[in-house]
């Protein structure tokens, strides 16, 4: 008996992808404001390299949703779901490598639910892409290997089905008859003949539709609905049986084995556990196995490769990809869970498989996932790897004969009732393009001698006219074609490396000391589109819990521990927001509940108390409450309120007012569409930015309240810098509003995010609110390219913050290099932090990086004139202390010459060195004796009293 006559030949398969670090930087390289494609490649074991696809702007593959994300390949393209709101194809090659300049997008509309590619290709090379819509549309297009490259022709829509009542589910063409498509819409499933543009046949599902599989040799349909039962269909006959599956409450997924009798099905259990079963067709009584994986709560995908019976299980939300293979042949132990699963450091969101077609067979790679990130930013490819000694010849073992591209039969042939499976086509490179005659069934009218008619893509015009012919023709009178041979896989172009300039920041470290300690009664109730805490050079503001609307006030120079109670000012009024006026260190403004704005005059040494000092001045500003306030950045007493304007007589209206605080006068005021999470003053105070509730940021001119710019904003709906569990940052052209320039996701954590931008270094800091963690950025000078991600700061002991703050720069210290000073609000403490760039020279001033800044402290322009149009001249200070030495005037450092090592032609042998040595020694031994007699030969005797 042989021993090992039943191993798999894929037991030893290497699963891996490309190492993150090998991909190429998005920096340093132009950018588009779409997508930018960047590619990386790494060895797996020596033998195979792996490609990433990555997108510089991220989220431009779309993964957004409960549902695992839409993605297909055929041999020559992968189709996913893309676009901002998901309402776009991207198609992207399956050989791209390099650097992408465009993607060839398909512009659907509504929201994109599911998408197939066709496995046939017709007679010029093109094959039919399938796109469902959450508005129950399916649209078809034909494309080309050529059109799915950037740049090249749009490709043809070939027709638009009639709509369903109800979200399209799921769909998938038919494996054997070119034009069958099967697609489901709630509880309904339709088969449908594409050329005729009718369904077919009509299937009930019991409920909504989650998903369905065709088996391999297209006589039945399996499904799987959200009652939880397995249903598989004999359309053509008109019968159905079925069987309880999982019974969980989340989604399952099934997978048909080929053409066997076997369907692999994943779901949850009542306890919510992973688990998948096996399954035979003709007896549901119960599966052949069930098993347990974990508790994740992530969406199962299967994917099933025939060939190597293969089996690949993607999870939502994992960093791993596992694989079993099914044993069709063996019910009592279908399953082989030997292999080793793919584990890598990012989450996975969807999957798919490549055909056969498109793989690197003389790499021995017998199957290849491609998991697109959970936030879009990338298609990981996810390669098997048989290992073999050499790669110099096709090894036929492992590569067995695969389906072809060409149809056996048209829809009316298989509506009729006939069974024929494809042919077969060889792997080998040297016989690509040949068939094999595929088995025909048995039973059936496939029987009939008459060979299978070649795909054709269908023409809009022609689908009518395609239809009647092939019903009227009988299958046995329809004139053999030509079969088209698959096109070569093309040959991956060259990478080229072009490495990014370093940032004279990359290497930038926080050091934390905690000056003010023991703090106690802090409010942390406060909305989200207020900073809850200012600093400036006098004094530390923060909001404090208690009745009146209380602003706590703490002198900077006393750091020390704060007493059990804190001195507030008071308001009289719930808080909501406050500012510290930039030019008056000692004023403090606050917009309360009950629409009024005061303004407080600190003394110089803080409070004594509470409610030791009344407002200066208090003013109604809005009917309801003034939920933002911020003053102006170069204008004197002009100050910026926002209410919601939940008091007024006619509703409420989201106002925005801009005042004179001398005059106490309102400037300028006008209302927004929607409620305003977050505002802003251009640098030169004269446009007021809003990002609105409705998903749009607005553009207005402070002076005048005219609506300027209008666009697409984030898709959350929280304080402006949040879009559902995925953050992001968003960079706009303040001229076109139309689009981001680039979107950049960060991650999913639900923390508000604080941002920071210094102009001077270009640097953008964001501080997740209940984090202990700092993301640096730098701003790239090309406004379309994504932000460069430096490094991270934690802060030690990992103390959540509630707000951050940061000093102006002339108050860091340059003979440190401290390019940015922060003060963090932390739950019972305030925190000074030290932000430095590590530098040689540091008894010069780096005047590379300290720039002259702008004066923040001191106005440009009064109240008055700024309200007639006068903007002024902003000032800039220098850093630069009079004792210190620019760097760029330094000397120039003499670097020592690099010494020349003596290289010997060829290495010497022992006799050598030894006649070497003797040589040297008797060559010293001459020019010792040159020198004339040593004192001790001068000497020709001793004295006689020596000897005694």
């Amino acid at each position: 008996m042989k021993r090992f006559q039943n191993l798999s030949k894929y037991r030893h398969s290497v699963v891996s992808a490309g190492k993150r670090e090998a991909r190429w930087p998005p920096r340093g390289a132009p950018s588009l404001p779409e997508l930018t494609a960047v590619v990386g490649r790494a060895a797996v074991r020596g033998r195979l390299s792996q490609t990433w696809l990555s997108f510089a702007a991220p989220g431009t593959v779309h993964a957004a949703g409960t549902e695992p994300c839409p993605i297909k390949a055929s041999s020559a393209a992968v189709a996913f779901r893309a676009g901002s709101s998901g309402g776009s194809v991207g198609l992207v090659p399956v050989s791209a490598a390099g650097r992408l300049d465009s993607v060839q997008q398909l512009h659907v509309g509504p929201c994109v639910t599911d998408l197939d590619w066709a496995p046939w290709r017709g007679s010029d090379g093109a094959q039919t892409l399938a796109v469902g819509a959450d508005d129950g549309t399916v649209r078809l297009w034909s494309v080309t290997a050529a059109q799915a490259a950037a740049g090249g022709e749009a490709p043809a829509v070939l027709a638009a089905l009639p709509a369903e009542p109800r979200r399209i589910e799921a769909l998938l063409f038919h494996p054997t008859a070119s034009g069958v498509l099967a697609l489901a819409s709630a509880s309904d499933i339709r088969i449908w003949d594409v050329a005729a543009q009718s369904p077919a046949f009509g299937l009930d599902g019991g409920d909504v539709v989650q998903s369905f599989a065709w088996k391999t040799d297209g006589a039945l349909l399996a499904s799987i609905a959200k009652d939880n039962k397995l249903r598989i269909y004999d359309a053509r006959a008109g019968k159905a049986w079925s069987a309880e599956a999982h019974n969980g409450v989340k989604p399952s997924r099934l997978v048909w084995a080929g053409s066997s009798n076997m369907l692999f099905t994943t779901g949850f259990n009542a306890r919510r556990d992973r688990e998948y079963s096996v399954w035979d067709e003709r007896s549901l009584a119960q599966p052949l196995v069930t098993t347990k994986i974990d508790t994740s709560p992530g969406i199962l995908t299967p994917l099933y490769d025939a060939d190597t019976s293969m089996l690949f299980i993607a999870g939502k939300g994992d960093t791993s990809i596992r694989w079993v293979e099914i044993k069709t042949d063996n019910p009592a132990a279908p399953v082989d869970s030997a292999g080793m699963p793919f584990t890598g450091t990012t989450t996975f969101a969807g999957a798919c498989l490549v055909p056969k077609l498109g793989l690197d067979i003389m790499g021995c790679e017998v199957a290849r996932v491609l998991g697109v990130t959970s936030d879009g930013s990338a298609i990981v490819p996810v390669s098997a790897v048989v290992p073999r000694k050499t790669h110099a010849d096709f090894h036929a073992d492992i590569f067995p004969d695969t389906t072809g591209e060409v149809a056996p039969m048209h829809a009316a042939e298989w509506i009729a009732g006939g069974n024929k499976l494809p042919d077969k086509v060889s792997l080998d490179p040297a016989k690509r393009g040949s068939a094999v005659p595929a088995a025909t069934p048995a039973s059936g009218p496939a029987s009939r001698s008459a060979q299978a008619p070649a795909a054709v893509p269908l023409k809009p015009a022609a689908l009518a006219s395609a239809a009647a012919s092939a019903v009227a023709a009988p299958p046995a009178a329809v004139a053999p074609a030509a079969k088209a041979a698959p096109p070569a896989v093309p040959a991956k172009p060259a990478v080229k490396l072009n490495l990014p300039k370093h940032s004279a920041y990359r290497f930038i470290a926080g050091k934390t000391a905690s000056e003010y300690e023991d703090l106690k009664g802090l409010s942390v109730n406060l909305a989200n589109e207020t900073d809850a805490f200012q600093a400036n050079t006098k004094f530390l503001a923060f909001s404090m819990a208690g009745p009146g609307g209380r602003v706590g006030v703490w002198p900077v120079e006393r750091k020390e521990r704060f007493p059990a109670l804190v001195p507030c000012i008071v308001n009289g009024s719930d808080l909501h927001d406050f500012k510290l006026d930039p030019f008056n260190p000692a004023r403090i403004a606050t917009g309360c509940e009950d629409g009024r704005v005061r303004l407080f005059t600190v003394p110089d040494g803080g409070l004594a108390a509470d409610a030791q000092i009344a407002p200066d001045a208090a003013f109604l500003a809005h009917n309801g409450r003034v939920a933002i306030i911020a003053f102006h950045p170069t204008a004197a007493d002009v100050l910026l309120t926002y209410s919601p304007e939940q008091g007024g007589a006619g509703g409420p209206v989201p106002t925005v007012k801009i005042w004179n605080l001398v005059a106490r006068a309102a400037v300028a005021s006008f209302t927004v569409s929607d409620q305003v999470l977050g505002v802003a003053f251009s640098p030169r105070g004269d446009r007021v930015a809003c990002v609105v509730r409705d998903k749009t940021v607005q553009v207005f001119d402070a002076r005048s309240g005219k609506l300027l710019q209008r666009g697409p904003a984030h898709e959350g709906v929280k304080a402006a810098r949040v879009l559902g569990s995925q953050r992001e940052v968003n960079v706009y052209d303040a001229s076109d509003l139309s689009k981001p320039l680039n979107s950049t996701s960060l991650d999913t954590t639900p923390g508000m995010l604080i941002p920071y931008f210094d102009p001077d270094t270009s640097l953008l800091v964001l501080a997740g609110r209940g984090e202990s963690t700092m993301a640096f950025y730098e701003m790239p000078a090309d406004a379309a390219a994504a932000p460069l991600l430096l490094t991270r700061y934690s802060v030690p002991g990992g103390s959540q913050q509630t707000a951050l703050a940061f000093l102006p720069k002339r108050y860091c210290r340059v003979r440190e290099i401290e390019v940015l000073c922060a003060v963090r609000l932390a739950a019972s403490a305030i925190e000074r932090i030290s932000f430095t760039v590590p530098r040689l020279q540091k008894d010069f001033f780096q005047d590379d990086i300290f720039v002259p800044t702008v004066d923040v402290e001191t106005p440009a322009v009064s109240a008055e004139d700024w309200a007639k149009g006068v903007d002024g001249e902003v000032k800039r200070i220098d850093l630069r202390p009079a004792d210190m030495v620019p760097l760029s005037q330094a000397p120039q450092e003499k670097k020592p010459e690099p010494r020349m090592a003596a290289t010997l032609a060829r290495e010497q042998s022992e006799d050598e060195r030894k006649e070497a040595t003797m040589r040297a020694m008797f060559q010293l031994a001459i020019e010792e004796s040159a020198k004339g007699p040593l004192p001790q030969d001068l000497v020709e005797g001793v004295a006689d009293d020596e000897w005694d």
